[in-house]
């Protein structure tokens, strides 16, 4: 069993791998992924969003959404296959001056995988640099060797990446509602599939409105 569930994990790697091959339009955007594991039989998970936002706050920090499958797949958990990236941005680097390096780190990020009824939640951190600045309708991010692990799963999710290195550079556009959204769809996706309430922070959107969700990790 344990075999087949890894299969399915290496079907998904395949998949991805074939979608980057071929090309994908994803709303205007442009860019992609790459997951590479770092053990002795490294493998690479593509990824290439079908949706993908950010959300920005000078007070609470901000946050980009990239998932390849749509968020209503998600929210009616009809996926088989799918992947959601979460960004943090900490602090802003300045260009010239915050070196680039393996050790620099000002983003933590959050990984989700669907494979086959079974998820895995990797996290970690590492550099990433933004081509304009924070607040602007679009905005392209690079991620320079972000380090990830596995940090849930449900039970027969079987773990192919741990330690694994993400890179790649992305386009999206400020849109803190749809992030919102796919904020609290992803929450609640992994919620479900772990049976224990996870929250993915954001910065807040001032609607003035009382954010409905109160959980969190």
């Amino acid at each position: 069993m344990q075999r087949l569930l890894c299969l399915s994990l290496a079907a998904l790697i395949w998949a991805t791998a074939l979608t980057v091959t071929t090309g994908c339009a994803w709303r205007g955007r442009t860019g992609s992924l790459r997951i590479r594991s770092l053990g002795e039989d490294p493998v690479t998970l593509a990824f290439r969003a079908v949706e993908a936002c950010y959300a920005h706050d000078p007070a609470g920090g901000t946050s980009f959404w990239l998932t390849d499958v749509p968020a209503e797949d998600l929210r009616d958990g009809k996926v088989a296959y799918g992947q959601v990236v979460h960004v943090e941005l900490l602090w802003l680097p300045k260009p010239g001056k915050t070196p680039m390096d393996r050790t620099a780190t000002n983003a933590s990020i959050r990984w989700v995988i669907a494979s086959e009824g079974e998820v895995g939640v990797y996290g970690g951190a590492g550099f990433v640099m933004p081509h304009g600045s924070p607040g602007a309708d679009s905005l392209r991010l690079t991620i320079h060797e972000a380090s990830l692990t596995l940090q849930e799963k449900t039970p027969g999710f079987c773990d192919l990446l741990t330690p694994a290195e993400m890179t790649g550079d992305f386009t999206v556009s400020l849109d803190p509602r749809r992030a919102r959204k796919l904020r609290l769809t992803i929450s609640q996706f992994v919620t479900d599939a772990l049976g224990r309430s996870r929250f993915v922070h954001l910065p807040p959107v001032h609607t003035g409105a009382d954010d409905p969700q109160h959980n969190t990790s």
